[in-house]
């Protein structure tokens, strides 16, 4: 399954810009451009992380930060809004209506896609435990190599399948070449 983002910005091309900045690394990212569709779909859940332009027309950053912090379904959706304005005063109020951090315009695409990274890790990487790793219905035991999915179906692994599935559950939702 991969990560989903859903980005607010009225600047077509600069979801596309986003997008392109992402897709290397197998998130997928739907854009909106009208700040109201996009309130409306970012309450619907589906979606891991929000990129948001604070300067909007017809809805304010402010007026979206504070409905979506409101909102059972988005209280705890990492937010990150997109500014061109690094005004002092603006990235405190940002931050103040609930904004979990801001990334100033234009940007350079490998920071975006760090950030992004980094927010999606903090919020839904579970940490090992020591025994475990967990993702959905898969579940890996660390102490005999043993994979166990859907609470029925039991594999003990090789040395070296172990070591993949290890890494696979450690990055999910992330895009992994072959080298």
């Amino acid at each position: 399954m991969a990560y989903q983002i859903l980005v607010i910005d009225d600047e077509e091309n600069m979801g596309e810009l986003i997008q392109t900045a992402l897709a290397s690394r197998g998130y997928e990212v739907h854009q909106e451009t009208s700040s109201r569709k996009g309130l409306s779909l970012a309450k619907s859940g589906h979606y891991h992380l929000l990129l948001l332009d604070w300067h909007l027309p017809i809805l304010s950053g402010t007026q979206i930060l504070s409905d979506l912090r409101a909102h059972k379904n988005t209280v705890n959706l990492p937010i990150l809004v997109i500014t061109a304005n690094n005004n002092e005063k603006l990235l405190s109020q940002c931050l103040d209506f609930g904004a979990d951090d801001f990334l100033f315009k234009p940007f350079i695409r490998k920071h975006l896609a760090a950030k992004v990274t980094a927010w999606l890790r903090r919020v839904y990487h579970k940490p090992e435990d020591g025994k475990t790793l967990s993702i959905g219905a898969v579940t890996l035991y660390l102490a005999n190599r043993r994979l166990k999915v859907l609470e029925e179906f039991e594999f003990f692994l090789r040395q070296r399948e172990f070591d993949i599935m290890r890494f696979l559950i450690k990055r999910p939702g992330r895009f992994v070449d072959r080298a």
